[in-house]
């Protein structure tokens, strides 16, 4: 059985809450490393607890055990965003990211948000699958693409980081 709920309101313990963030971590380590290099780290573990704190990750339950989680946060009134997106990548194919997705949408809708824009960072030069996959994907759960701009013009310096140049393609879904 799936379930999904604030980690906040579900107050997990420290094992659960290393373990959601491990399983976020990875997610991020195993298919950005082209762009950002062997073990990276997306967010710090201090990082993620504030985001906890602030009511903005989700966590997802696969018959009890942990199984992903999202960050989800405003960026104005009505527009919301999400990221720290992450799947224990065993249990791909049993609907972990969509039902996620599905209760960010619900949050965001609950909150007054009209819309939400996400970004995808990929490189400019090459293809990754997985980022290919997710630009399918998110288009399939009705995330229209909007735009492409270079990542360095966004982050100036955490651009000074990436081994590769690279660009955020923005997709946005309204929600009413």
């Amino acid at each position: 059985m799936v379930s999904v709920y604030s980690a906040k309101e579900k107050n997990l313990s420290a094992s659960e809450i290393q373990t959601l963030y491990e399983i976020i971590i990875k997610a991020y380590a195993d298919t950005e490393y082209q762009m950002w290099g062997m073990n990276y780290v997306r967010v710090t573990l201090d990082d993620f607890q504030k985001f906890i704190e602030a009511d903005q990750i989700l966590v997802e339950f696969l018959n009890n055990k942990i199984a992903g989680g999202i960050r989800y946060y405003p960026l104005d009134q009505n527009t919301y965003s999400f990221g720290l997106f992450g799947a224990d990548f065993s249990l791909s194919g049993k609907g972990i990211g969509r039902k996620l997705i599905e209760a960010v949408e619900l949050q965001v809708t609950k909150s007054g948000g009209t819309s939400i824009k996400i970004e995808i960072l990929r490189p400019r030069d090459f293809e990754i699958p997985i980022k290919t996959k997710l630009h399918d994907w998110y288009q399939k759960l009705g995330y229209a693409f909007v735009e492409s701009i270079p990542f360095e013009e966004k982050f100036p310096e955490r651009a000074k980081g990436i081994l590769v140049p690279c660009m955020f393609d923005y997709y946005e879904k309204k929600l009413v």
